[in-house]
Protein backbone atom coordinates (compact mmCIF):
# COMPACT_ATOMS: atom_id res chain seq x y z
CA UNK A 1 0.00 0.00 0.00
CA UNK A 2 2.97 2.53 1.08
CA UNK A 3 4.83 1.89 -2.57
CA UNK A 4 1.23 3.00 -4.70
CA UNK A 5 0.66 6.41 -2.31
CA UNK A 6 4.48 6.88 -3.59
CA UNK A 7 4.07 6.23 -6.98
CA UNK A 8 1.85 9.28 -6.98
CA UNK A 9 3.21 12.64 -8.24
CA UNK A 10 3.72 15.47 -6.62
CA UNK A 11 1.69 17.49 -8.39
CA UNK A 12 -1.54 15.63 -7.41
CA UNK A 13 -0.39 15.26 -4.08
CA UNK A 14 -0.41 18.86 -3.99
CA UNK A 15 -4.02 19.12 -5.73
CA UNK A 16 -5.22 16.70 -3.17
CA UNK A 17 -4.09 18.83 -0.02
CA UNK A 18 -5.11 21.98 -1.84
CA UNK A 19 -8.73 20.20 -1.79
CA UNK A 20 -8.40 19.39 1.71
CA UNK A 21 -7.43 22.48 3.04
CA UNK A 22 -10.10 24.61 1.01
CA UNK A 23 -12.99 22.11 2.35
CA UNK A 24 -12.40 22.62 5.68
CA UNK A 25 -12.36 26.16 5.57
CA UNK A 26 -15.63 28.55 5.58
CA UNK A 27 -16.02 31.31 3.32
CA UNK A 28 -18.28 34.19 5.18
CA UNK A 29 -20.56 35.63 2.51
CA UNK A 30 -19.70 39.34 1.44
CA UNK A 31 -22.03 41.90 2.44
CA UNK A 32 -22.88 44.36 -0.57
CA UNK A 33 -23.76 47.70 1.08
CA UNK A 34 -25.36 50.50 -0.46
CA UNK A 35 -23.04 53.64 0.63
CA UNK A 36 -22.01 51.65 3.30
CA UNK A 37 -24.77 51.25 5.20
CA UNK A 38 -26.45 48.04 6.41
CA UNK A 39 -30.08 49.58 5.70
CA UNK A 40 -29.02 49.95 2.32
CA UNK A 41 -28.30 46.57 1.94
CA UNK A 42 -31.70 45.66 3.76
CA UNK A 43 -33.36 47.63 0.65
CA UNK A 44 -31.42 46.03 -1.99
CA UNK A 45 -32.39 42.92 -1.04
CA UNK A 46 -35.75 43.70 -0.47
CA UNK A 47 -36.00 45.30 -4.50
CA UNK A 48 -34.28 42.18 -5.29
CA UNK A 49 -36.43 39.32 -3.50
CA UNK A 50 -39.60 41.32 -5.32
CA UNK A 51 -37.94 41.59 -8.94
CA UNK A 52 -37.11 37.74 -8.73
CA UNK A 53 -40.55 36.95 -7.24
CA UNK A 54 -42.02 38.53 -10.29
CA UNK A 55 -39.74 38.09 -13.00
CA UNK A 56 -40.12 33.91 -11.84
CA UNK A 57 -44.08 34.22 -11.97
CA UNK A 58 -44.33 36.36 -14.73
CA UNK A 59 -46.85 39.08 -12.67
CA UNK A 60 -44.07 42.39 -13.84
CA UNK A 61 -46.45 45.52 -13.94
CA UNK A 62 -46.50 46.76 -17.46
CA UNK A 63 -47.82 50.08 -16.85
CA UNK A 64 -44.39 51.60 -15.84
CA UNK A 65 -40.70 50.63 -16.36
CA UNK A 66 -37.50 50.38 -13.72
CA UNK A 67 -34.80 52.52 -13.93
CA UNK A 68 -31.26 50.89 -14.34
CA UNK A 69 -29.35 51.63 -11.07
CA UNK A 70 -32.47 52.66 -9.23
CA UNK A 71 -34.40 49.95 -8.03
CA UNK A 72 -36.56 52.47 -6.08
CA UNK A 73 -38.04 54.09 -9.11
CA UNK A 74 -39.98 53.48 -11.85
CA UNK A 75 -40.99 55.83 -14.64
CA UNK A 76 -43.84 55.77 -17.48
CA UNK A 77 -44.37 57.98 -20.38
CA UNK A 78 -45.86 61.26 -18.90
CA UNK A 79 -43.10 61.03 -16.03
CA UNK A 80 -39.99 61.04 -18.48
CA UNK A 81 -40.78 64.18 -20.06
CA UNK A 82 -39.76 65.56 -17.02
CA UNK A 83 -36.27 64.56 -17.28
CA UNK A 84 -35.83 66.42 -20.35
CA UNK A 85 -36.30 69.33 -18.00
CA UNK A 86 -33.79 70.69 -15.42
CA UNK A 87 -35.08 70.20 -12.40
CA UNK A 88 -34.11 71.29 -9.12
CA UNK A 89 -34.92 71.91 -5.34
CA UNK A 90 -38.73 71.74 -4.73
CA UNK A 91 -39.70 70.12 -8.43
CA UNK A 92 -36.90 67.77 -8.05
CA UNK A 93 -37.80 66.59 -5.04
CA UNK A 94 -41.47 66.02 -6.17
CA UNK A 95 -40.56 64.55 -9.41
CA UNK A 96 -38.17 61.77 -7.44
CA UNK A 97 -41.65 61.06 -4.88
CA UNK A 98 -43.82 60.65 -8.16
CA UNK A 99 -41.41 58.29 -9.45
CA UNK A 100 -40.99 56.92 -6.32
CA UNK A 101 -44.77 55.99 -5.76
CA UNK A 102 -44.93 54.98 -9.57
CA UNK A 103 -42.84 51.86 -8.24
CA UNK A 104 -44.29 51.40 -5.16
CA UNK A 105 -47.92 50.60 -6.56
CA UNK A 106 -46.64 48.70 -8.96
CA UNK A 107 -44.67 46.66 -6.70
CA UNK A 108 -47.60 46.14 -4.41
CA UNK A 109 -49.99 45.06 -7.52
CA UNK A 110 -46.73 42.59 -8.27
CA UNK A 111 -46.90 41.30 -4.98
CA UNK A 112 -51.07 40.55 -4.63
CA UNK A 113 -50.67 38.91 -8.28
CA UNK A 114 -47.88 36.40 -6.91
CA UNK A 115 -48.93 32.82 -6.70
CA UNK A 116 -49.32 31.73 -3.48
CA UNK A 117 -46.28 29.40 -3.58
CA UNK A 118 -44.06 32.54 -4.31
CA UNK A 119 -45.58 34.27 -2.16
CA UNK A 120 -44.48 31.50 0.70
CA UNK A 121 -40.58 31.90 -0.74
CA UNK A 122 -40.78 35.67 0.36
CA UNK A 123 -42.57 34.87 3.50
CA UNK A 124 -39.02 34.83 5.42
CA UNK A 125 -38.81 38.97 4.32
CA UNK A 126 -41.48 39.65 4.30
CA UNK A 127 -44.28 38.37 6.17
CA UNK A 128 -47.49 40.02 5.17
CA UNK A 129 -48.63 43.29 2.49
CA UNK A 130 -48.93 45.52 5.80
CA UNK A 131 -45.27 44.62 6.32
CA UNK A 132 -44.09 45.24 2.37
CA UNK A 133 -45.86 48.29 1.91
CA UNK A 134 -44.27 49.55 5.43
CA UNK A 135 -40.54 48.51 3.90
CA UNK A 136 -41.27 49.84 0.86
CA UNK A 137 -42.09 52.80 1.83
CA UNK A 138 -39.29 53.51 3.98
CA UNK A 139 -36.58 52.15 2.06
CA UNK A 140 -38.31 54.50 -1.00
CA UNK A 141 -38.09 57.65 0.86
CA UNK A 142 -34.37 56.91 2.46
CA UNK A 143 -32.88 56.28 -1.33
CA UNK A 144 -34.68 59.50 -2.80
CA UNK A 145 -33.00 61.28 0.09
CA UNK A 146 -29.90 59.81 -0.74
CA UNK A 147 -30.89 61.14 -4.39
CA UNK A 148 -31.43 64.67 -4.01
CA UNK A 149 -27.64 65.11 -2.06
CA UNK A 150 -25.97 63.05 -4.74
CA UNK A 151 -24.47 65.20 -7.82
CA UNK A 152 -22.84 62.34 -8.86
CA UNK A 153 -26.40 60.26 -8.91
CA UNK A 154 -28.30 62.95 -10.59
CA UNK A 155 -27.04 62.91 -14.03
CA UNK A 156 -27.15 58.75 -14.42
CA UNK A 157 -30.97 59.23 -13.40
CA UNK A 158 -31.64 61.85 -15.57
CA UNK A 159 -29.56 59.51 -18.53
CA UNK A 160 -31.73 56.69 -17.46
CA UNK A 161 -35.38 57.80 -16.99
CA UNK A 162 -36.82 57.02 -20.18
CA UNK A 163 -39.25 54.88 -21.43
CA UNK A 164 -38.01 52.25 -24.35
CA UNK A 165 -39.93 52.27 -27.33
CA UNK A 166 -42.23 48.95 -27.21
CA UNK A 167 -43.66 49.42 -31.00
CA UNK A 168 -43.17 46.54 -33.34
CA UNK A 169 -42.09 48.71 -36.41
CA UNK A 170 -43.27 46.77 -39.09
CA UNK A 171 -46.88 46.69 -37.12
CA UNK A 172 -46.52 50.17 -37.40
CA UNK A 173 -46.09 50.50 -41.14
CA UNK A 174 -48.58 47.89 -42.17
CA UNK A 175 -50.96 50.22 -39.29
CA UNK A 176 -51.86 47.36 -36.87
CA UNK A 177 -51.94 49.89 -34.27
Amino acid sequence: MITKLRSIPTALWLVLIGILVASCSSIAPKKIMINGDLYGQKCALLYQSLDQSSLESGTRDAGSTKIDGFPHLRIDRFLSTFAEQELTGERLAAWLERLRRLDFSARLSEYANLPHKSREKLSLRIPNQQELQKRLDQCGRWLNSLQLNDPVKLPTLFDNAHVPEDYIQWHRIVGLY
